[in-house]
């Protein structure tokens, strides 16, 4: 149900580790894709509220999102494409701190993930890369749920990816110490 490999060069991640782009809070209402970050980070007033951290008294996701876009790495998404042989249609970098988590989802939303053209987004697979993590990280581990085989628990590498279906529930352990961030593809 589940692929880890090494995809991406040293010089691919460091280029995703300090692209200048702006960070704002993570969210999952309305869908967590690349538009809604965007959307958050031009027109913060607008935004205050239509992407809390809660759904009814639940947080679902602590963390931060730094604002890409899929032009900005065409690079490492061919790279990712080719792999997986299909147009990533939707991208994410994510950053967990200490404290930070996500609880268990899925990332299929039923037609409700709209990329920049208004056009509704097909999640497939998930492609999650290991961009970087402190050598002290505690927690922060990827778990996956498979109906089948029961619970898989990913400590990724830096540099290791790994993909699974979209369909699948799968979430971020609470990060008790250290840091680290993902790059996050969808086909």
């Amino acid at each position: 149900m589940y692929k880890i490999k090494r995809l991406l060069s040293e010089e691919q991640l460091e280029e995703l580790r300090t692209f200048p782009a702006p960070w704002v809070d993570s969210h999952i209402e309305d869908a967590s894709c690349q538009a809604s970050y965007l959307h958050k980070f031009n027109f913060p007033q607008e935004t205050k509220g239509r992407y809390s951290q809660f759904k009814g008294t639940r947080k679902g996701r602590s963390g931060k999102n730094k604002v890409v876009l899929y032009e900005w790495f065409e690079d490492i998404n061919e790279v990712i494409e080719n792999e997986f042989g299909g147009k990533i249609v939707d991208c994410n970098y994510l950053r967990y701190d200490v404290g930070d988590f996500l609880v268990p989802h899925k990332d299929t939303y039923d037609g409700a993930v709209v990329d920049m053209d208004g056009r509704y987004l097909d999640r497939t697979y998930t492609i999650i890369t290991m961009v970087d993590k402190s050598e002290d990280l505690e927690g922060g581990i990827l778990v996956l749920r498979d109906s089948e085989n029961g619970y898989s628990y990913h400590d990724l590498e830096i540099g290791e990816t790994i993909s699974f279906p979209a369909g699948m529930i799968h979430e971020c352990t609470l990060i008790t110490q250290g840091y680290r961030e993902v790059y996050v593809t969808w086909v």
